[in-house]
């Protein structure tokens, strides 16, 4: 998030999820692997699987 120069609410934004919920994610909430799968997208990162 930080080498793409995102902050929370820029991610919720590019993932279609609410603020809140991005909070919920950094707070150590357990995720879903399409959640995780969401992230990555959002960041334009490539999982490698």
């Amino acid at each position: 998030m930080l080498e793409k120069g995102l902050n929370k609410k820029q991610l919720a934004e590019r993932m279609g999820v609410s603020p809140a919920y991005i909070t919920k994610i950094f707070s150590g909430e357990n995720i879903s692997f399409k959640t995780v799968a969401k992230i990555l997208s959002a960041l334009e990162v490539d999982a490698g699987l």
